[in-house]
């Protein structure tokens, strides 16, 4: 496997990001038989996503020039590759991890909570207990899971939006 610098495997992620959304927003979010409730819970994963892919670009601009395998952003914040991975670590004041795949492009968020995996074709979910994988393709998915995603989504989006998200747009927009 050839040496994968941490900006290409952030632009691999984004990639993965930018189709899921694209596809969700094609086959989900403006589909006739999609009610109102379901369309709330998707445009606020579509949201999250959003803002993830967001937070992850400005990093990955950031970090342009850096070709280490390992850069301490700030005291407990690293991003760093491990194997077929390039893993982006906070672990105070909570643990959160995004870890890109490289070979299956696949883009996953931990938290202590629960946590999301997203591919281009594919997507999980777990908190609170509840397990759930739905694809994009088609609404159906979406519709009988809602109730499931609404309430995964509302464990996850707190640490992800509080701890993460906030704080890397404070660590990029400091030059």
């Amino acid at each position: 496997m050839e040496t994968v610098t941490l900006v290409q495997g952030f632009e691999v992620g984004l990639k993965t990001l930018r189709s899921f959304i694209a596809n969700i927003r094609s086959n989900v979010l403006k589909s006739e038989e999609v009610d109102k409730k379901t369309l709330a819970v998707v445009s606020r994963l579509v949201e999250l996503l959003e803002k993830t892919e967001s937070a992850l670009d400005a990093l990955a601009k950031k970090l342009e020039g850096g070709e280490r395998g390992f850069v301490e952003l700030s005291s407990y914040f690293y991003v760093f590759k491990a194997g077929g991975d390039v893993i982006l670590l906070r672990t105070r004041p909570e643990h959160i991890v995004i870890s890109i795949n490289l070979e299956n492009k696949t883009v996953t968020i931990k938290t202590r909570k629960g946590s999301i995996s997203v591919a281009s074709n594919g997507f999980s979910a777990r908190a609170r207990g509840i397990s759930l994988e739905i694809t994009p393709a088609t609404p159906e998915g979406f519709i009988e899971r809602r109730d499931e995603l609404r309430a995964v989504l509302g464990v996850l989006e707190k640490s992800i939006y509080r701890r993460l998200i906030s704080y890397i747009e404070q660590k990029t927009i400091r030059k």
